[in-house]
């Protein structure tokens, strides 16, 4: 909107940034995938957070797996285990 009364707030104008990147991304690799059949893809998206006193914060927003075309998700253990 250009009126400044229906202004969005910071977190709207950061969810549809957000939003629009996370589409376009997976829409590239979908295009790619069908030109390279082998090719796998691990994707992260998310939000970098600028704090007070150079601090900086990462929100996780979605994580998920192509293989042959198709996305799965990806599941983040909070503590992951180490297997060797």
């Amino acid at each position: 909107s250009t009126d400044p009364a229906k202004a969005p707030s910071l977190f709207e104008v950061t969810m549809a940034a957000y939003e629009t990147i996370t589409m376009d991304l997976e829409r590239h690799v979908k295009r790619d995938v069908e030109e390279f059949k082998d090719r796998q893809y691990a994707l992260f998206t998310g939000v970098q957070i600028h704090g007070p006193n150079g601090s900086d914060h990462c929100w996780l927003g979605k994580a998920s797996l192509l293989i042959k075309g198709e996305f799965s998700p990806l599941v983040l253990s909070a503590s992951p285990t180490l297997q060797l």
